[in-house]
């Protein structure tokens, strides 16, 4: 009698009630090398501020793309090409920043 009752009791509970989803974790670059490219709006000794194609701002290391040379002259308002990886902290860290001449007039290219 008692499997009855549990059944009974299943059957009969209300349809709304159901479990809780957990929050949506933010999506997490992947390992390895990535490229990303965007307008530069800001400049500091170690790091440049670049707007991506979405409008995000984005912080980016340059302490080592400086440190070997691999950053040219950065000029804020023009695009750029970052060659770098994330960090566990999702900081994005600069192996290399380039020129990405186009960017202005609508061409992004697809970061990576």
């Amino acid at each position: 009698m008692h499997a009855f009752v549990f059944v009974l009791a299943v059957i009969t509970a209300p349809a709304h009630a159901t479990a809780a989803q957990p929050a949506a974790t933010p999506a997490v670059p992947a390992f390895g090398p990535h490229v990303v490219y965007g307008i530069v709006r800001t400049v500091a000794p170690s790091s440049i501020t670049i707007v991506r194609h979405n409008g995000q701002l984005m912080v980016i290391d340059i302490t080592y793309a400086k440190s070997v040379g691999r950053t040219g002259p950065l000029y804020v308002g023009r695009a750029v090409g970052v060659f770098g990886t994330y960090d566990r902290t999702l900081r994005y860290h600069a192996n290399a920043v380039t020129s990405a001449n186009g960017i202005h007039h609508g061409i992004w290219p697809d970061d990576v």
